[in-house]
């Protein structure tokens, strides 16, 4: 019943970006964006593999609609940091799974880990102090909602770097960043990009609780950090 529920969440979502589309004449590209965005956290909610080939695809358009709209913090971030740390994720967790058994495919799912609350201060500060340079940088360059979008880069990061080393704590960072992404798109006013941060937070929140469960079912057998 459950993954009933999610296929269909998945189903209704594509529909409604489709006729969107047509209805409104949006570009085609925003929404390929999208779906695949959508599909993508969707993927990593359920730990698999695949969600890296989903990704890569949906980054690689993600970074034109960015910078056709302005947004030059995602598109930098999505450029220059999580392309290379996608690929790092894959081969992190190949290998995790590989420790498990021996055949690997990209249906395979990784295990949760956790980050031992002593590192949850030094990470927030960090995360504050990047997020506050970048803005400057953003504003020098000439970008728009420059502290929503540094903000969001800035989380956006950490959440990425969480998601290699599968540590469930992402989870708390993709929903701020999607809750800041709506802010984001809201202010840009593009309906498909709205659409895909609505859809990706609510995926966010699946995320949250399969990875929590996962973490419980194998009783936290990783250290973490």
């Amino acid at each position: 019943m459950k993954q009933a529920l999610k296929w269909g969440f998945l189903g209704a979502y594509v529909i409604a970006c489709v006729v969107l589309t047509i209805v409104f004449k949006f570009r085609i590209l925003d929404c390929f964006v999208a779906i695949t965005g959508v599909m993508y956290i969707w993927l990593l909610a359920e730990r698999s593999m695949l969600n890296f080939i989903v990704g890569f695809i949906n980054v690689s358009c993600y970074i034109v609609v960015c910078y056709l709209e302005r947004i030059y913090g995602d598109a930098i971030f999505y450029l220059v940091v999580d392309i290379p740390l996608a690929v790092t994720g894959f081969v992190v967790w190949r290998r995790a799974i590989a420790r498990k058994t021996q055949k690997v495919t990209m249906l395979s799912k990784v295990d949760s880990r956790q980050i031992r609350p002593r590192y949850y201060l030094p990470i927030m500060l960090a995360l504050a102090g990047f997020a506050i340079g970048f803005g400057f940088f953003l504003r020098a360059i000439g970008g728009i909602n420059v502290w929503i979008d540094a903000t969001s880069t800035a989380v956006s990061i950490l959440a990425t770097i969480l998601m290699v080393l599968h540590f469930k704590e992402q989870w708390f960072m993709w929903v701020a960043v999607y809750m800041l992404s709506i802010a984001l798109w809201v202010v840009t006013d593009n309906v498909l990009m709205i659409m895909m941060s609505v859809g990706c937070l609510l995926a966010s929140f699946m995320g949250w609780v399969t990875w929590y469960r996962n973490s419980r079912a194998i009783k936290c057998q990783s250290p973490g950090l």
